[in-house]
């Protein structure tokens, strides 16, 4: 496989940062989360795309190297993760009315709230960054079972599989009437969505026996589960995304459009394509600090200016870009100086 970069991964990674803002800007000016629109599911499953692109930007990047660059791979990976999420958590810490055990902040600091439990992150979305995490420990045995026992990679796959999706009926996802608050703790923590991650590690792993088949049949699949994400109704409730039939139809529609966008989309020309370049490199930033500066917008613009909230959540989608970008060129592209480092 080519060392070049995947750049139609950062394209998708940028377009689902976006989508998590739009969503969480949505859901917090109106108060409502409407899980039939769009960004009311992608609100979800923007983050399952996430995992995906993961393992496989990954496993491009580390083809061939592990486990003998294993010092070189975490190095890089807690320069790239930890300042960001430094600054989102202690960022957070000083906004928060509430206070947070000294247990609680370390384990935050140190990322090891994914392992213990990844609903305990102080910063909104970190969650998924604590899932990351634990799936980097476990990076240099997959890849390895990838290179070397493919066998063995499908019987994790096939095991991740069957306890992402089976996890849907049961409590409390089955549970109808079932609140966030209750279903949240249980559905972000890591072993349900490792199926993503090593689901991505295999596209790449498999990336010379699909990217010859032509680009339109992976265009088609990739408007097929758009389709289907796009059409299918949930009944706008939050819990069907996570929950029943419908969740298991919304995750595979999601792994099958990341895999039909990976194969089927190339370099876009032009403007298009540096927007949605820039897009990419500052989609971590994007993601984790647009909660921040909602917050102090949203603050500033109510005490001081009287003013819909609509017109702050736009303020403060402008401003998020601002301070993803230079966040992002101060405190991590550095980390990333070759080809394929995604």
């Amino acid at each position: 496989m080519e060392r070049d970069r995947l750049i139609q991964l950062d394209y998708l990674r940028g377009l689902m940062a976006l989508a998590v803002m739009v969503f969480h800007y949505d859901k917090w000016t109106t108060g409502t989360w409407n899980a039939d629109s769009l960004q009311g599911k992608l609100g979800v499953y923007a983050v399952s795309s996430f995992f995906v692109i993961s393992g496989m930007a990954l496993t491009h990047r580390y083809a061939g190297t592990l486990p003998y660059a294993w010092k070189s791979f975490a190095a890089r990976r807690i320069r790239r993760i930890f300042p960001m999420l430094w600054i989102a958590t202690i960022a957070t810490l000083i906004i928060d009315d509430h206070p947070r055990g000294w247990q609680e902040i370390f384990l935050n600091l140190t990322g090891l709230f994914g392992f213990v439990d990844a609903s305990a992150d102080i910063a909104t979305g970190a969650w998924s960054i604590g899932c990351e995490l634990v799936f980097y420990c476990f990076f240099p045995f997959i890849l390895w079972t990838g290179e070397h026992r493919k066998w063995l990679w499908f019987l994790l796959w096939t095991a991740a599989v069957v306890v992402g999706l089976a996890r849907a009926f049961l409590p409390p996802f089955s549970v109808a009437g079932t609140s966030q608050t209750e279903w949240w703790p249980c559905y972000v923590q890591p072993l349900g969505h490792a199926w993503f991650f090593v689901g991505g590690v295999g596209l790449s792993v498999f990336y010379k026996y699909l990217k010859p088949l032509p680009d339109i049949y992976w265009k088609l699949v990739l408007l097929a589960a758009l389709s289907i994400f796009i059409l299918v109704p949930t009944g706008g409730d939050p819990l069907s995304l996570v929950g029943g039939p419908s969740m298991v139809l919304f995750s595979i529609c999601t792994f099958a459009a990341v895999t039909g966008w990976i194969f089927g989309v190339g370099k876009l020309p032009g403007v298009t394509g540096r927007i949605l370049g820039w897009l990419g490199d500052i989609s971590y930033g994007l993601y984790l600090l647009h909660p921040l500066v909602y917050r102090g917008t949203r603050a500033v613009g109510v005490r001081f200016f009287d003013a819909p909230l609509w017109v702050w959540a736009l303020a403060a989608a402008v401003l998020s870009f601002v301070v993803a970008h230079f966040a992002e060129k101060k405190a991590a592209r550095s980390v990333i100086t070759r080809p394929g480092d995604q």
